[in-house]
């Protein structure tokens, strides 16, 4: 009740609030009153009601989403457990089955390491092939581009026919903003096109790790690209962090000392729903 009334109630409310106590005695029992509360407070005041839980591992994500999940919705709700840049093909809208974007309640989780720590990393193959598909229409040069997000990925047969007979969706608000937020980074287009105009125009067995980095640094950088602009399709009404010692440094504000991972917590940490 107190946690509540400070986070939406409240004449001086807060955006934070933290519950801290031993380990057994009820904290997420504690959240799952407050996901209720949000629930019943907003329900017939806005459209979407979307409530995040960050935690520090998957296999915990998927644990304690199902403990959060508040019943009575069920018809009207969807839970998963994700990561942030593959709400640019959750989002979107499909043919016979509920998006996130359609859904009234939505329970979402995410873990540090894969959503918001892109480092060097090339990520999963499912988010390259959909950073394919966003990339193609602006750039062109489809081996190229197809030579470069394979990753490392063996086989590049199965990997261009993957790319060939994908058929899913994305969000239209999430590709309008990609394409704008690709277009405003002239520093990121000029070394994607170094490369794709280079050494990635053709394919060999073997790239060199000189190359490999070079591929795998703007790889990563696309990524955060598109999970910047998924953040911004999000509508989160209540963000639960589970044991946020763990990566604390997401909670970093002073933008001198954040890292790339912050920067992208802290925006989704301070995104606001549409009126």
């Amino acid at each position: 009740e107190h946690a509540f009334e400070r986070l939406f109630l409240a004449p001086d409310s807060t955006h934070r609030f933290l519950v801290a106590d031993e380990v057994g005695l009820g904290k997420t029992l504690v959240a799952r009153g407050i996901i209720a509360k949000t629930i019943d407070h907003l329900w017939d005041t806005v459209p979407r009601i979307d409530i995040l839980y960050i935690c520090s591992n998957g296999s915990i994500a998927r644990q304690n989403l199902t403990k959060l999940r508040v019943s009575g919705a069920d018809e009207r709700s969807v839970a998963l457990a994700t990561r942030l840049t593959r709400l640019a093909t959750q989002l979107a809208p499909k043919e016979g089955q509920r998006s996130l974007a359609d859904s009234k309640l939505n329970f979402v989780s995410f873990t540090p390491r894969t959503s918001f720590d892109m480092g060097h990393a090339t990520g999963r193959a499912d988010e390259r092939v959909v950073l394919f598909h966003l990339l193609f229409p602006e750039v062109g040069r489809w081996t190229a581009l197809a030579n470069l997000l394979q990753g490392n990925i063996a086989n590049s047969d199965n990997w261009r026919g993957r790319l060939a007979s994908w058929a899913g969706g994305i969000e239209p608000g999430i590709k309008a903003a990609f394409t704008e937020a690709f277009a405003a980074d002239a520093d990121l287009r000029d070394d994607l096109d170094a490369l794709i105009d280079g050494p990635f125009a053709r394919i060999r067995p073997k790239w060199p790790a000189d190359l490999r980095f070079q591929r795998n640094d703007v790889i990563g950088r696309l990524r955060r690209v598109l999970a910047a602009t998924c953040i911004r399709a999000l509508e989160p009404d209540l963000v639960i962090m589970d044991e946020f010692q763990r990566f604390k440094s997401l909670l970093e504000t002073r933008a001198d000392k954040q890292d790339s991972a912050a920067q992208l917590a802290q925006a989704l940490f301070s995104a606001t729903t549409p009126e």
